[in-house]
């Protein structure tokens, strides 16, 4: 990925797991995450890898704990929770509970990162459908300087990049695309009716997948 600026992105450790030992060519998904994308993390993100890194099986995952560690961003600017999140809404938002701590976290390190110039565009990775609930959603939908992306979004990406590069081949994406679609949906407890269902879901995907692949052609 010689030939893009690295894309800013705020990870979340749900997004981490799911990504975790899934290949995309040569590399894996973790390892593009980690060489190629300009990573910040909260201090909470790195201590729930820490608490779930027992879900991940890759090698490329044990290197993810000094990753982060030094990735980790602790704002100096935006420390007050309602003071910095409380203008995005009409009124006190229920999220400001002690529950999603976390993603609030998140959010405030998104923000500072562009409020103070760190950043022109921060891309937030999160297949954690609270965390987009509560925060990021709200604030990118008032404020268009943040793109919410999930697990899938991350190899869409690299996919049409490494098309154009000729690194990887339509299979290759389709495939990644395809085992985190399984992981996301927890294939080994859902129901033959609901495996069909997902089955079906994968047409549109590989209808997107080939249109990207229709434009890294143009690229070339």
């Amino acid at each position: 990925m010689n030939h893009f600026q690295k894309t800013v992105c705020v990870v979340d450790t749900c997004s981490i797991i799911y990504l975790d030992d899934i290949n995309l060519g040569r590399n894996s998904i973790l390892k593009y995450l980690r060489t190629d994308f300009n990573v910040f993390v909260s201090e909470s993100i790195k201590k729930e890898f820490i608490k779930h890194k027992a879900k991940l099986n890759s090698r490329e995952a044990t290197y993810w704990q000094r990753f982060l560690s030094k990735k980790e961003y602790l704002p100096e600017v935006t420390k007050d929770d309602l003071k910095c999140l409380g203008p995005f809404y009409d009124s006190i938002h229920h999220s400001f509970g002690e529950k999603v701590a976390g993603e609030r976290e998140i959010a405030k390190v998104s923000i500072e990162l562009l409020f103070t110039k760190k950043a022109g565009h921060v891309v937030f990775i999160t297949d954690d459908i609270k965390a987009q609930n509560a925060f990021l959603s709200s604030i990118g939908s008032v404020f268009p300087g943040f793109k919410l992306w999930t697990s899938k979004d991350v190899i869409y990406y690299l996919g049409g990049i490494l098309l154009k590069e000729k690194k990887v081949i339509y299979n290759d994406v389709w495939g990644a695309l395809r085992d985190v679609n399984i992981k996301w949906k927890n294939w080994r407890n859902m129901s033959d009716a609901d495996r069909n269902k997902l089955i079906k879901s994968f047409a549109k995907s590989k209808k997107d997948l080939k249109k990207i692949k229709t434009i890294s052609e143009l690229w070339s």
